[in-house]
């Protein structure tokens, strides 16, 4: 899970270069065809050497002559602002708008100004100004994101610099560095990865950039590219406060728990209002099973932190992680109002509710959750709806869908909820007109129409949904969702070779996408051809190296041949490490360790599996027979019993002669 720590865009921010470093920067350049007056012109060539006072005194005895001169004032400005006179850098400033109150250069360096002096409302002021006299300029609206950061208006800050990068078609780096620390800091860390890779092509680029997108990877357990990144950051400056707390995550990824904490402990020490570095010592404690230390640390992390109630959401699922779901719980239901960590909060709630076994126990969290969100957000419903569709309640899911698009008319997450509730209710006439109005709205993308073809699935109408898909295809040959889509339609019609044959073309025409070749390992898997469907998981990961869940699905294949214990078991831990606590992965790990004759190990893996999805038959049939091994009878009668109660468990047979055995 993805620490969404607000702090970590204040300290980076804080961390670049201060503007008083080069407000030279945001000097606008001479209009095409005019030349600065000489004394300017050697002020500024002053200014870039770092010789401050020269420049001063150059465009005092300019500004003497031609006192009406605003880049005169603005470079005075740039240059008082350098030796730190801020009043007086303030003054120049004032006097430069004075003279052209639209002047945005002028207005830019005020808020800058302001910034670095704390106060980040007025300098809001100032960049709204210049965005009005320059709408299309990215550099005032980037500013301007920076002013709501220090204010924590983090959705705003967003849509500002969203909007930077619209207006200059790609954006600058700044926009670009900037949007990527708040979707990081708001979970979308796969959106993160994604830009922040545009402004780091092979790993080349500025440090800032290397060292979050090591901790985006970090968070997305992509531990060898992170690896990579923060070592590059180490080796150009090892003193790095950041760089020092991301080797410490590193090494807290890889077990390495006693040095990552003292390490972590130093960092706290040196910066004591530096909240994600709390954050992280209490994630370190909680594995060490220090839970009173972590929660002081979580606390601390909270009261450092410019959005409290998402670290408090992080700390829960820190929590949860750990098993304790009643703190979880506790620490979601005080975050569910928040504007940025309320759907976070919904979503803690259920996963808590369901390591219980006991998902729609989440309702009333959930509908309470929905009664703390401003009347005009629909963020609360979708994710009730959600949560209806997940537990098989679509008329339940209808009407808060229903009740999120009367909010939000034209949007397109209400419309998918509504089409797939209806769909799931049979209701063919609402479900198709809403999947087409989502089509109309989103532009006939292929994504949209692809979603419609499922509608009609769901439906029943799998003639209508293919015609959807073909179109897909005879618009875009080998796009990909529909390529699966229909591959998946010929599975069902016992068309194999058709499927298979779509299914390779699609690999081919995307050769980093790992989604077809996984359809086609599942293909066939299902005709029992186990070898082809390694061959097919082992192309998957070539494609995507991070995926616990080709991991996994492929170390238990392997499993099945003493001759690849080795291989499986090095994948299936490796999964796990990616995902500590996944049920399914804990179960193979755990299932290959009793296959391998670690039986402590196994016992132990397998017992954590089953405390987190205890209704899984499998899990137990797995545990039992550990058990079993280990001469404890009672508790592996237990387990066997259970499993073999299990309505459908397809490995029953195999479990009862199991049973039998001990008796």
């Amino acid at each position: 899970m993805k620490p969404i720590l607000l702090a970590v865009v204040l300290v980076i921010v804080a961390w670049l270069p201060p503007a008083w470093a080069a407000p030279i920067d945001s000097l606008p350049p001479p209009s095409e065809g005019q030349r600065l007056p000489p004394a300017l012109a050697e002020a500024i060539a002053a200014l870039r050497q770092g010789n401050n006072e020269k420049a001063a005194t150059q465009a005092r005895a300019f500004l003497k002559e031609q006192p009406r001169s605003a880049v005169g004032h603005e470079i005075l400005a740039a240059a008082v602002w350098g030796l730190r006179r801020l009043d007086e850098a303030e003054s120049a400033l004032q006097a430069a708008l004075s003279i052209d109150p639209r002047r945005v250069s002028s207005l830019i360096l005020l808020g800058q100004l302001r910034l670095e002096r704390g106060d980040g409302a007025k300098a809001e002021g100032f960049f709204r100004q210049a965005v009005q006299v320059a709408p299309d300029l990215e550099g005032a609206r980037t500013s301007l994101a920076e002013a709501l950061i220090k204010q924590g208006r983090v959705g705003p800050a967003i849509a500002e610099l969203q909007e930077a990068l619209r207006v200059t078609r790609g954006g600058h780096v700044n926009s670009k560095f900037l949007l990527g620390n708040l979707l990081y800091e708001l979970g979308r860390t796969g959106d993160a990865e994604k830009l922040l890779s545009e402004l780091l092509p092979n790993d080349s680029g500025p440090v800032q950039v290397a060292l979050l997108q090591g901790l985006v990877k970090l968070e997305l357990r992509k531990y060898e590219e992170s690896e990579r990144l923060l070592k590059r950051v180490i080796a150009q400056d090892p003193r790095s406060e950041w760089a020092r707390l991301g080797w410490a995550m590193v090494q807290a990824s890889q077990g390495q728990l006693a040095p990552a904490r003292v390490e972590m402990e130093k960092l706290v020490k040196e910066k004591p209002a530096w909240s994600l570095a709390h954050f992280q010592l209490g994630r370190i404690l909680l594995r060490q099973q220090q839970a009173a230390a972590a929660m002081q640390s979580f606390e601390r992390a909270e009261q450092t932190s410019a959005d409290a109630a998402v670290i408090r959401v992080r700390a829960g699922q820190a929590l949860l992680e750990a098993s304790d779901i009643d703190g979880a719980l506790r620490k979601a239901k005080a975050s569910v109002g928040s504007p940025t960590a309320g759907s976070l909060a919904r979503l803690l709630i259920v996963e808590a509710h369901a390591r219980r076994g006991k998902r729609e126990q989440a309702e009333p969290d959930l509908i309470a959750a929905v009664a703390a969100v401003p009347a005009a957000d629909p963020s609360g419903l979708l994710d009730l709806g959600g949560f209806y569709l997940s537990i098989g309640r679509p008329k339940d899911a209808a009407a808060s869908f229903e009740r999120a698009q009367r909010l939000r008319p034209e949007a397109a997450e209400p419309l998918a909820g509504l089409a797939t509730a209806y769909a799931l209710l049979q209701r063919r006439p609402e479900a198709v007109a809403a999947a087409e109005r989502l089509v109309k709205i989103q532009g006939d993308s292929p994504e949209a129409l692809v979603f419609l073809g499922t509608v009609y699935e769901r439906l029943g109408d799998v003639a209508e949904a293919t015609k959807v898909y073909r179109r897909v295809l005879g618009k875009e040959r080998n796009q990909l969702t529909a390529s699966r889509a229909l591959a998946a339609v010929y599975v069902r019609e016992k068309r194999v070779t058709e499927a298979v044959r779509l299914l390779e073309d699609a690999a081919r025409a995307h050769p980093t996408a790992a989604a077809p070749l996984t359809d086609l390992a599942g293909i066939h898997l299902t005709a029992g051809r186990s070898g082809e469907a390694i061959a097919a998981y082992r192309r998957a990961l070539e494609r995507d190296g991070n995926d616990p869940t080709l991991m996994n699905n492929l170390a238990y294949l392997l499993s099945r041949d003493s001759g690849s214990l080795e291989e499986a078991a090095k994948l299936a831990e490796r999964a796990l490490r990616y995902v500590p606590g996944h049920a399914a992965f804990a179960d193979t790990a755990g299932w290959v360790m009793y296959l391998r004759g670690d039986l402590a190990r196994a016992e132990r893996t397998l017992s954590e599996a089953a405390q987190v999805d205890p209704r899984n038959p499998e899990i137990r049939y797995h545990l039992g027979l550990v058990y079993a091994k280990l001469n404890k009878k009672a508790e592996a009668r237990r387990e066997l019993e259970q499993a073999v109660q299990a309505p459908g468990f397809p490995g029953a047979a195999d479990a009862r002669k199991a049973l039998e055995a001990l008796r």
